[in-house]
């Protein structure tokens, strides 16, 4: 770059580019955190829901008392949730029927965390502690994953532009400068 002129375009549509940017790339951790806690509060929901319909004595309940509690309740949201109810020591004492027979992948010392459950893809699971019981809600994170990718793609278009319109401003600006 030999003249001042260009100089200034240059730096002007890089700062302002850049910044654009930096802003965007904090708008996308905002808006990821504030969709894995708005799925955070419907499988507490859920959660509360499930522990509603298990009763005061879901500790000394058998294994088809428990899944006739849960079953009405699960079947109405298992296009959203996929949830097994277990007891450490005995085993799985209830699964939604969505999970046709699959696990969940559990994080050892995690309550709530991303991860793949095969033949779903990726889920959002979290881990509730009903003693003796371990309650597991897991919900399907593709619309968040679309919405954050759709978010991503305005912005490469918004920073494109930016670009070229910096370069303009910068254009006129120098202009008016020199």
């Amino acid at each position: 770059m030999r003249s001042i002129g260009a100089r200034l375009i240059f730096w002007y549509a890089l700062s302002a580019t850049l910044t654009l940017s930096v802003l965007m790339a904090l708008g996308y951790q905002i808006q990821s955190n504030q969709l894995s806690t708005g799925l955070d509060r419907l499988s507490m929901a859920t959660f509360q829901q499930l522990k509603a319909r298990l009763g005061a004595d879901y500790a000394t309940s058998d294994k088809k008392t428990l899944r006739l509690r849960l079953e009405e309740t699960t079947e109405y949201s298992s296009a959203l949730f996929y949830i097994i109810v277990e007891n450490p020591k005995t085993g799985v004492r209830f699964s939604s029927s969505n999970l046709k027979d699959r696990v969940i992948p559990d994080v050892k010392g995690a309550r709530s965390y991303n991860t793949q459950i095969a033949g779903v893809g990726p889920v959002r699971v979290n881990e509730y502690l009903l003693p003796p019981l371990d309650v597991t809600v897991a919900t399907p994170t593709l619309p968040i994953d679309q919405s954050l990718r759709a978010y991503v793609d305005a912005c490469a278009l918004l920073v494109l532009l930016m670009l070229v319109m910096s370069v303009a401003i910068g254009f006129g600006l120098s202009r008016l400068l020199l």
